[in-house]
């Protein structure tokens, strides 16, 4: 059985070249003196040409599955990149994060709203389509619970300091992973109450 990897090293006497050294259960070792010239002519290796790709894709394949990001990292980076597109004054872009569909849910207040474009068209009503308009929003306490594989639901803060006022409370989504997008289906926002 083989297993493969990749470490990345940098040899004393060439400190400029990088070398890929594979490694294999039973110790046999193999280095190139330079990956790209590996890549470029296949031969760098002392191994057949054929050995040298097998034993880098095998490298790759357990190397990319590390390095990608968890749903929880997926789903906090989609909240991100609303409150970034919000705070540019992007309403359309804000709404990326919700399943464009009549199936979305938004519920505030005493208040339910069904589809993705009676909620947008709420948010522009209130809020308009401008930076100075919308105001700085910014989300916290972010707690990400995966539900399954394609479905998660988030608690968390959102504040909004805004041109009028500021404003802030709890939120919570259900979250459902549609063709490799994580997407909000269900928004149930909640405002703080004065004490």
């Amino acid at each position: 059985m083989w297993s493969a990897k990749a470490k990345l090293s940098r040899r004393r006497e060439a400190p400029r070249s990088w070398g890929l050294q594979l490694s294999t259960c039973g110790g046999l070792r193999l280095r190139c003196e330079s990956f790209a010239f590996a890549l470029h002519k296949g031969v760098a290796c002392h191994t057949p040409p054929m050995r040298n790709l097998t034993l880098f894709a095998i490298a790759l394949a357990i190397a990319v599955p590390a390095l990608a990001d968890s749903p929880e990292q997926t789903i906090v980076s989609v909240i991100s990149r609303q409150a970034d597109a919000w705070n540019r004054g992007d309403l359309e872009g804000f709404m990326d994060g919700y399943l464009r569909s009549d199936e979305l849910v938004f519920t505030s207040g005493s208040r339910v709203r069904r589809g993705w474009q009676v909620t947008y068209d709420a948010y522009k009503a209130r809020y308009g389509t401008a930076k100075e308009t919308m105001g700085k929003l910014t989300f916290s306490r972010l707690e990400v619970h995966l539900i399954a594989d394609q479905a998660a639901w988030v608690l968390g803060r959102w504040d909004l300091a805004g041109p009028k006022e500021a404003s802030g409370g709890i939120f919570t989504l259900v979250m459902r992973r549609i063709d490799g997008r994580w997407l909000v289906v269900h928004d149930h926002t909640s405002v703080d109450v004065p004490e």
